[in-house]
């Protein structure tokens, strides 16, 4: 696996993450980390942590640092079997519904930088989390929100390159290759800042993901240039 990237990971598990991916001796595809797409729809920047590029696929990925222990699905979200017993994991909304939209922006923002004539990918969306956790009961959750026509993987970080490998197996395509996908979604050649332009006004111009806060008010921190009346840099809060 080829690693095209020059950004920072967010946090250790995402470096792990990055290199254990990196690693993969059995695929032959690119991964590159932290990217920001535009919605399609709306101007708000969509972070992906992972982005995994194989031959006919691309597989946008959302590492879960979870703690140690069994989780269950359950209508507001995941919930962590604790020391006072099942407790909701903190999350701006469910985490199966983040990870499917990421699919969705993906998959229009990937269609649109493709030619007339271009073979289309299948773009999938998979949720990864430390092997400590115990996502049995979460897998048989995701079952009745496969209806919205993606397809989701849920594993654990060690079970990533066997997913991947059976997934291709049971699902094989033959283009576009690797190297065409990453031509069509400029990471052929990735620098440090991010590869798309995302902005939330034709002023305010979004470069990179800060941080996400949970508290007073869940909001999304990033860093970014206003245009006009002059360019400066800016910080960015997004409620």
């Amino acid at each position: 696996m080829r690693v095209i990237s020059n950004r920072t990971p967010q946090d250790h598990f995402e470096e792990l993450l990055l290199a254990t991916v990196g690693a993969f001796q059995r695929l032959d595809g690119i991964v590159t980390n932290n990217v920001l797409l535009p919605h399609p729809e709306r101007n708000l920047p969509n972070e992906h942590d992972l982005l995994i590029l194989l031959t006919g696929k691309l597989i946008t990925i959302d590492a879960k640092f979870m703690w140690p222990g069994a989780y269950r699905d359950a209508e507001g979200g995941w919930e962590h079997d604790g020391e006072r017993g099942w407790e909701k994991v903190e999350n701006f909304s469910h985490p199966v519904d983040i990870a499917f939209k990421k699919a969705r922006v993906a998959e229009g923002l990937l269609k649109s930088k493709l030619r007339p004539g271009d073979s289309v990918p299948e773009v999938l969306t998979c949720i990864v989390v430390p092997n400590e956790c115990d996502v049995t009961q979460l897998r048989d959750g995701v079952t009745p929100r496969m209806a919205r026509g993606a397809r989701l993987l849920l594993v654990r970080i060690s079970e990533l390159e066997d997913a991947l490998i059976e997934d291709a197996r049971r699902y094989p395509l033959r283009r576009p290759s690797p190297d065409d996908l990453a031509a069509a979604l400029r990471i052929d050649d990735v620098p440090v800042t991010n590869p798309f332009a995302c902005f939330l006004s034709r002023d305010l111009e979004v470069h990179d993901l800060l941080e996400e806060r949970s508290r007073p008010i869940p909001r999304t921190v990033y860093v970014g240039q206003q245009h006009r009346p002059r360019p400066r840099p800016v910080r960015i809060e997004v409620c």
